[in-house]
């Protein structure tokens, strides 16, 4: 297990850890709403009777333990939800040491797809254009489609008969999506991990985790970390640092905001 994988697995566990907990809290706020119903076996509140305000105040803890009990199962169930999707993610994370594969093989499939449709409409429009004949539906066939998704292509809801040219357009632009995360990452090989200093700011790159890292002299204050924030960078309790993903933009930003703490605490 790489370490891309090892952080991808520790958060889930984290997530189902947190799950867990939050429903064990449910399980024993519904024992304790149990507990209290046989305390009070049914009675009615007798009023004006010494035993009213401990009567009423160990309804009121019922009614607030069944509130947090119900809260706490839908946090287990939320965050359950999250390990989840976590852990059938299948994003391509820059993160992951096989990224750079990994969108090769997402770039062979995007353009097998096109290519796949550009015969689809290659024989919808041939001689009949745009008219359904068996020879047609024989090609389509040997294509590996069904009866049914020729009807759609010879006699389309919108848009012309075929492929509709939407799907070009998103097949091209996700070409192109994936093409410059490919070239991103693949700049990056000849790059190695370190640090510089810009005024009283150290920049940290470190490529093995993808993160550009501020380490500030002092804690800035409340206005300058609003501009942190609004670049991207989140604080990381585990690096004490503010950090981002690495790119060649966030580096630059790294600079400026840098240069702009440098100015302001002189």
């Amino acid at each position: 297990m790489n370490n891309y994988q090892a952080k991808k697995q520790a958060r889930i566990d984290r997530l189902r850890a947190r799950s867990n907990k939050a429903k064990e809290e449910q399980r024993q706020r519904h024992t304790e709403d149990r507990h209290m119903s046989d305390l009070l076996q049914g009675q009615p509140i007798l009023i004006g009777h010494h035993s009213e305000k401990k009567h009423r105040s160990l309804i009121n803890k019922m009614w607030t333990n069944t509130r947090k009990g119900i809260e706490a199962g839908k946090k287990s169930e939320e965050l359950e939800r999250r390990a989840v999707a976590a852990e059938n993610n299948k994003a391509i994370s820059s993160d992951d040491p096989n990224a750079i594969n990994k969108l090769k093989d997402k770039i062979d499939v995007v353009k097998r797809q096109s290519d796949y449709y550009k015969k689809i409409n290659k024989i919808i429009r041939s001689t009949p254009k745009n008219e359904d004949t068996p020879e047609k539906r024989k090609q389509l066939d040997e294509l590996g489609l069904s009866d049914r998704s020729a009807d759609n292509l010879f006699t389309p809801d919108y848009g012309p008969p075929g492929i509709n040219p939407y799907e070009f357009t998103n097949l091209s632009a996700e070409r192109r999506r994936l093409e410059k995360r490919l070239s991103d990452l693949e700049s990056r090989q000849g790059l190695e991990s370190g640090s510089e200093t810009v005024g009283a700011v150290a920049i940290e790159t470190d490529l093995e985790e993808n993160r550009i890292r501020l380490h500030f002299p002092d804690k800035p204050d409340a206005d300058f970390r609003k501009i942190i924030k609004s670049n991207g960078f989140k604080w990381s309790p585990r690096n004490t640092a503010w950090q981002r993903f690495y790119s060649e933009s966030a580096l630059s930003l790294a600079r400026t905001i840098a240069t702009q703490y440098s100015k302001l605490s002189k």
